[in-house]
């Protein structure tokens, strides 16, 4: 990541516009995964936790990682004050850099699932395939991976105040994606896209409040090989 991206991403979460409500969606995939919902989670591009939280408070062990240092403390906030006990580490990495990812500490087991939102729409296919060889170490075989990524209809990144305006978007649709896991050495398996245009609002979901603003996003589930 560039200093000029890192400097956009700090000012975007030191802003205090950025939402502190996890995605419905990822709570409800989460959710309904078969118990005792204690496995690892990795969470790439964590943000400020809103998801990172929300699946820790359902009994998962979360690593989440960020390079936004501010955002990290967002994250830690947080988890103080929604008084999160189950085991959690933050940890600032630089996901382009496969040395830093592939150094990063990890939890007492290997992950079962990786979720990875919105970030790899600021990735090339070459970035995003390295990011996802070097991950697979971290994971157990049959691990889930869950991509959440902009789909083409998507209006948010065309508003001018956003903080990421002016960084390089690769926009992909459901069979570019299809294409893509065509050539992953390390990730595969069935490849499922749920894409949706709509507005939510706050929902309590098990204890959970989520909510969605208009946007079109592409869910890509695939598995460890």
């Amino acid at each position: 990541m560039s200093e000029n991206e890192l400097f956009s991403w700090e000012n975007f979460y030191a802003s205090g516009k950025v939402s502190e409500y996890p995605d419905i969606r990822v709570v409800r995939y989460f959710k309904s995964r078969p118990g005792p919902h204690n496995e690892v989670v990795l969470d790439l591009g964590c943000g400020n936790g809103r998801n990172a939280i929300a699946i820790a408070k359902m009994g998962y062990r979360v690593l989440a990682v960020d390079r936004s240092t501010t955002a990290l403390r967002l994250l830690a906030d947080e988890r103080r004050k929604q008084r999160v006990s189950n085991p959690m580490m933050a940890v600032a990495c630089d996901l382009r850099d496969p040395t830093m990812v592939g150094k990063m500490p990890r939890l007492a087991d290997k992950a079962s699932y990786v979720l990875i939102y919105g970030v790899l729409d600021y990735f090339s296919a070459s970035e995003a395939l390295m990011l996802l060889h070097t991950i697979r170490q971290f994971c157990w075989k049959g691990a889930k991976l869950l991509i959440a990524a902009r789909g083409e209809l998507d209006f948010s990144y065309d508003n001018p105040n956003r903080s990421d305006g002016f960084m390089e978007l690769h926009r992909r649709n459901a069979e570019d994606w299809t294409i893509f896991f065509e050539v992953c050495q390390s990730w595969g398996g069935r490849v499922t896209v749920d894409s949706r245009l709509e507005t939510f609002q706050s929902i309590p979901v098990g204890g959970v409040s989520g909510v969605l603003l208009k946007e079109h996003l592409l869910f890509i589930e695939a598995e460890a090989l």
